[in-house]
């Protein structure tokens, strides 16, 4: 039993010692199938941004490619990241070198200009790929070929900013730029005066100052409408708010900004503002791809601790960080195709360069990748990115709208409106109702806020305004007048007013009928005479009473007198004769025969009257009747019929207009096609 057991044990052992020395086998076999490809990071640092957002970036692309294994699948990609000081180049040179001793197959960063040549000289003479993500002026001397520039080309930017120009048919335009940087990356702009119609009045932003208010009432007061600001997002932030503040946030002005982050920026306040906003988009939102690495990046950025203010929206990937993930996608795609390609340690002082340099930068230059900032193709002689698409941002109410597309490869703006892309791009605001409420609106003159464009439709607004003035103000001319037409104010209307009154005096001729009535009722001031009481009428505050057919007489000669009330007792005139006289009946037969003829009346009309008086106007103001207003009726009529003519004139100019850029279209589609 013993010896079985010792046996026993002994073969255990020897079983456990095999297992052993195969486990080792297999994770030699395992370390060696999966390779390590390390790259490289510089990246400057600020005071309130210890780790910058091309750091970031940076970090999230090789997290996603070694957990998408199907870029990589036989590698592991590292990094090494050295954070440096704002502008130090000598601190710059020395991470560099120490990066390239430790082995790397490529260096990522800086950013700014001076350190990035002094990296990028350093990597040039140990021929190790230099990848760059921001703008960079190029010298015309340099000959340094292993570099890579992701950003855009600046000429062919300047260019399209040319082509937005055209587009909008500026004839005056206000360049607003931020440093010396951006006179060079708006050339082509700047030189357009001397070939076109253009006027170009070119202003800086405060330097050292964040302060541009100064500068924008200068615009506003100049009436500087056009305006190109070439900025950083940080400034095109604050910019936005002062416009907003200086009143210049209106449909009167239209903006461009070239920076390629404005639809990163917190817009909001600015939506509803009627402000025309323009500006350039390189991220590719539209792709699905791109679209998911997006929401992965916000989701990231929202659960990090927060940041201080920059105006951008929150979790919001900018340009730089999408240019730097596509930067270490495209090293990561040129690293597979380059086969039997090892990374060794360099030592600056002693400038032996990386024997795999030249063919590795080759690769990266002859590779082609779709990312989030669109199709990538560099060109082999400079290393520049000279062939991509922008998109033709605005500010609408929903937000920025996609309106045409900027290619570089043909440097022709696509004037064709991306219907795919949106539901309702060209609306026509002139329905029935609001038709009908503009028209109302200008009846009552308070306007409907819907503007007309084409000259047709414009015509008929201007005449229909123009009938709405005549009629409104002939109305409120009539109206006027018949509340303001003057009425004699008389302050006595009967013989009992002026008995309640003791300003004006009355009497009657003394011994005449009128006397003997109110003798025994009121207080009379008596006169001798009508004449005399006439007399004492128009030169004192009297009343004289009298018979009605003297008044009548008196008032037709004399137009400042007038009867006051009616008559106080009525009381005829008689021929008086003897009694049983033969002359009593022919003289009243006599009288009721004038009286039915019409001859009394005909003879006191003619010795009452005479040319008396005129008759007083009516107290009331006339109607308006169509003889007074049928001329704005005409006009209205004509304006309807020009408009008419105008609107057919306008659909011929438009349709052979259409044809022919449809014709030019189909042309630069074949041609595409066929090339």
């Amino acid at each position: 039993m013993d010896v079985e057991c010792s046996s026993c044990r002994c073969s255990m052992l020897k079983g456990t010692g095999v297992s052993f020395i195969l486990l080792c086998l297999m994770a030699e076999v395992s370390l060696s199938a999966q390779q390590v490809l390390r790259i490289g990071g510089i990246f400057e640092t600020l005071e309130n941004e210890p780790i910058s957002v091309e750091e970031l970036a940076f970090k999230f692309a090789v997290t996603n490619i070694n957990r998408n294994r199907t870029l990589m699948p036989n590698t592991t990609l590292t990094y090494d990241i050295q954070r440096i000081n704002l502008f130090d180049s000598f601190e710059a040179s020395r991470r560099a070198c120490d990066q390239l001793a430790l082995g790397v197959a490529a260096v990522f960063g800086p950013s700014h200009s001076s350190s990035v040549s002094a990296v990028q000289s350093i990597c040039n003479a140990l021929e190790v790929p230099h990848i760059q993500t921001r703008w960079k002026h190029p010298s015309v001397d340099n000959k340094d070929s292993f570099y890579i520039n992701l950003y855009p080309d600046y000429a062919s930017i300047s260019r399209a900013v040319l082509d937005i120009v055209q587009f909008y048919k500026w004839k005056a335009v206000t360049v607003v730029y931020e440093d010396a940087t951006g006179l060079i990356r708006l050339q082509e702009l700047i030189k357009a005066p001397s070939r076109y119609s253009i006027k170009i009045k070119i202003r800086q932003l405060p330097m050292g100052s964040k302060d541009a208010r100064p500068l924008l009432k200068e615009m506003k007061k100049g009436k500087e409408f056009c305006v190109i600001f070439d900025c950083s997002y940080q400034t095109a932030a604050d910019v936005l708010k002062q416009l907003l503040s200086m009143g210049m946030m209106t449909e009167y002005y239209h903006f461009f900004f070239t920076t390629l982050d404005l639809f990163a920026l917190d817009l909001e306040p600015y939506r509803y503002s009627g402000v025309n906003m323009t500006g350039f988009r390189l991220l590719n939102i539209v792709n699905p791809h791109v679209a998911s690495v997006v929401e992965k990046w916000s989701m990231e950025r929202l659960q990090a601790p927060p940041k201080p203010e920059t105006g951008l929206l929150d979790g919001m990937m900018t340009t730089e960080a999408a240019l730097m993930y596509d930067a270490v996608h495209m090293v990561a795609a040129a690293s597979q195709r380059a086969s039997q390609i090892t990374v060794s340690s360099l030592q600056c002082h002693r400038h032996k360069p990386w024997r795999f340099g030249s063919r590795f930068i080759s690769m990266l230059k002859e590779a082609q990748w779709n990312g989030l900032t669109g199709q990538i193709i560099i060109n082999k002689t400079d290393g520049l990115r000279k062939d991509f698409d922008l998109d033709i941002i605005s500010l609408k109410e929903d937000g920025m709208e996609k309106l045409f597309m900027e290619s570089g490869r043909f440097n022709k703006v696509w004037k064709k409106v991306c219907i795919e892309c949106q539901e309702y791009v060209v609306e026509n605001n002139f329905t029935l109702i609001n038709s009908v409420w503009f028209g109302v609106g200008a009846l009552m003159q308070q306007g409907s806020e819907l503007m007309p464009k084409a000259l047709s439709t414009r015509i008929v607004g201007g005449i229909w305004w123009f009938f709405t003035l005549i009629i409104i103000s002939s109305y409120t001319a009539n109206l006027a007048a018949f509340l303001t037409v003057e009425r004699m104010d008389s302050p006595i209307d009967s013989a009992d007013d002026l008995a309640k009154q003791t300003k004006i005096e009355y009497g009657a001729v003394r011994d005449g009928s009128t006397m003997t009535f109110f003798k025994q009722k009121i207080c009379l001031f008596n006169i001798s005479c009508n004449i005399e009481g006439v007399q004492r009428v128009m030169t004192t505050d009297y009343a004289l009473l009298m018979e009605s057919t003297s008044i009548e007489y008196i008032s037709q000669r004399n137009c400042n007198l007038t009867q006051i009330g009616g008559l106080i007792d009525s009381k005829g005139y008689g021929v008086g004769t003897p009694i049983g006289s033969p002359y009593r009946d022919k003289v009243t037969i006599a009288i009721l025969q004038l009286q039915e003829e019409g001859k009394l009346h005909m003879m006191k009309e003619k010795w009452w009257r005479g040319n008396g008086c005129p008759e007083e106007d009516s107290k009331e103001a006339s109607a308006l009747g169509v003889e007074n207003i049928g001329g704005i009726f005409i006009v209205l009529a004509a304006g309807l019929v020009l408009s008419v003519f105008v609107a057919i004139g306008e659909f011929i100019y438009k349709s052979r207009r259409n044809l022919d850029i449809e014709e030019v279209s189909v042309g630069q589609c074949e041609w595409h096609n066929k090339y």
